[in-house]
């Protein structure tokens, strides 16, 4: 193409100009560009309305987000409350058990050493006047 010449007058005279210079492919070129340019319009036209329709598509995502999160904090505060609600209940239990377990251990012990006496009664701690002072004669010398 760019070999190509193409002759057309100006001033009166005739001039020698490449191929895609005459006035009948300027047309063309700025049909096309005018072509373009409408195209253009429409893809900016359409990107506005996409811009739009994820603007608002975003901005329903986060109240529906920030709904289902308020929801799930409720839940988590539930749970933990749960959480704390169990482990007291579990301690309770577990104190009353440990102090169940406790006495029934004192009175076994208790019945046990009714028992050592029982057979042994020389073990048995007499009635009277109880441990001897310090002072007593028994600790000297």
């Amino acid at each position: 193409m760019a070999d190509r010449k193409e002759e057309i007058e100006f001033g009166g005279q005739i001039i020698k100009v490449p191929a895609w210079a005459t006035e009948s492919q300027m047309e063309v070129l700025n049909k096309l560009s005018a072509d373009n340019l409408k195209e253009v319009q429409k893809l900016r036209a359409l990107d506005k309305g996409i811009l739009t329709a994820v603007t608002k598509m975003m901005s329903d995502n986060e109240r529906i987000k920030s709904k289902e999160t308020k929801e799930n904090e409720k839940i988590l505060k539930t749970i933990e409350g749960l959480d704390k609600t169990i482990i007291e209940n579990i301690t309770k239990q577990a104190g009353s058990k440990a102090t169940a377990i406790g006495r029934k251990f004192a009175a076994d012990a208790k019945a046990k050493v009714q028992q050592a006496y029982e057979i042994a009664p020389e073990l048995k701690p007499k009635k009277g006047k109880g441990r001897p002072s310090k002072d007593s004669s028994i600790f000297e010398g």
